[in-house]
């Protein structure tokens, strides 16, 4: 099985998970590495699908991107969520709290939906779990947010997530030959819930660059910028990556989407002027928050040039990495032991072979002398005579 999850904001993108199935003589599942092609993004509204999840209007009639709820440690707030159908016909959707967390590449992301909540997850309830709408219908979704006693000051993120109660048919992704490959296609559509604890404007902003690492994807080299918010607040950030290998400088554009408190991501950069094998002498700066940077400076690595990868399309905006990899040590180790449990029996067979030859065929008998004829030898009476037959059997013989 094998899942997508295009980029969602904070304030709720469409998520679409695909399950893809074998077809008659293609397995998909765990042969191929899958290539997210598209990142999370900012906080945005969930509804780009054939239904949406998003805040009620202000008072002044100006929409909401996301919720934004102010909440004391320990008390609540109530909100209202407007859930509509745009589709032609009856949807039956299921709806739960889910969790926000900061995605690979930067960006807001959900987890923990429809099952036992999780972190801020927990802080949303009263959801509906289920809802039913006809054509064109939008119905209206209460609910609390209640922040536990004893959460510190900062920025947090939960959200409301909603997907069809069944999962719709599966449909054919891909062919080869006489083999398909289908594919369930679940729109999910989430809806961010930032809550500030405290005041905003005492909120810490603290943006880090740990360090930055080298890859490539086919012959394209590529810098890896690990970035952590240690401070209160939500962070984008915005800056460059300049490099110098073999006396050549460059210098490379990098930015973030949304990194929540305590999260980290990892910016990724297309670096063409940079030499496989060399290293290069980096200096990162990226400008976050009122007039902050953060810096890092060191040297990176580029990997040796390496035969390129084979990307399958898998589906709609699905591709899939054919790892190139070497031979595991578990199979060396697996084909060492194969190879001295065959040299063993060898070595058995040999002295079975070399026993059976030493010993020989067995003598003849010697000119004049009876064959063996493998019986024992004629009993004989207590005078050493051999025993007369019975009457009997004399008779009978008459």
């Amino acid at each position: 099985m094998m899942t997508r999850t295009a980029g969602k904001r904070l304030d709720g993108r469409r998520r679409r998970r695909c399950v893809v199935l074998s077809g008659v003589a293609l397995t998909v599942a765990g042969t191929l590495g899958l290539v997210p092609i598209a990142s999370a993004s900012a906080i945005g509204i969930g509804g780009q699908s054939g239904f949406g999840v998003a805040p009620t209007q202000l008072p002044d009639g100006q929409a909401r991107p996301y919720f934004t709820e102010s909440v004391a440690s320990g008390h609540s707030a109530v909100d209202t969520a407007v859930i509509t159908n745009r589709g032609s016909k009856t949807l039956a959707l299921v709806v739960s709290a889910s969790t926000g967390i900061t995605a690979v590449n930067s960006g807001s992301s959900y987890y923990g939906s429809f099952k036992p909540c999780v972190g801020t997850g927990c802080w949303v309830s009263g959801l509906p779990t289920t809802v039913t709408l006809a054509p064109g219908e939008t119905t209206v979704m209460p609910f609390t947010v209640t922040v536990p006693a004893g959460t510190g000051p900062g920025q947090y993120l939960a959200g409301i997530t909603a997907k069809p109660a069944v999962a719709p048919p599966p449909v054919i992704v891909g062919s080869n030959g006489r083999s398909t490959a289908q594919a369930v296609i679940v729109d999910e559509v989430s809806v961010g819930v930032a809550v500030n604890v405290g005041d905003p404007s005492q909120f810490a902003s603290n943006l880090r660059i740990d360090t930055i690492t080298s890859g490539a994807v086919a012959t394209l080299p590529r810098l890896f910028v690990h970035i952590h918010n240690g401070g209160q607040t939500f962070l984008k950030s915005h800056g460059t990556v300049t490099c110098t290998d073999n006396s050549k400088r460059t210098t490379f554009p990098v930015a973030s989407d949304t990194v929540l408190p305590s999260g980290g991501a990892v910016l990724v950069v297309n670096a063409p002027g940079l030499e496989f094998g060399s290293v290069a002498d980096c200096e990162a700066i990226l400008a976050y928050g009122t007039g902050l940077n953060a810096t890092w400076i060191g040297t990176v690595t580029m990997p040796a040039i390496t035969t390129p990868p084979k990307i399958v399309h898998v589906g709609p905006g699905v591709y899939a990495q054919i790892p190139a990899q070497g031979t595991s040590v578990w199979v060396i180790v697996l084909i060492v032991v194969g190879a001295l449990v065959l040299l063993a029996l060898l070595g058995v067979l040999f002295a079975l072979w070399r026993r059976r030859r030493d010993s020989g065929p067995t003598a003849p008998a010697a000119a004049g002398e009876p064959a063996p004829t493998g019986e024992g030898p004629e009993p004989k009476g207590p005078t050493g005579e051999s025993p007369e037959p019975e009457d009997d059997l004399v008779n009978a013989r008459k």
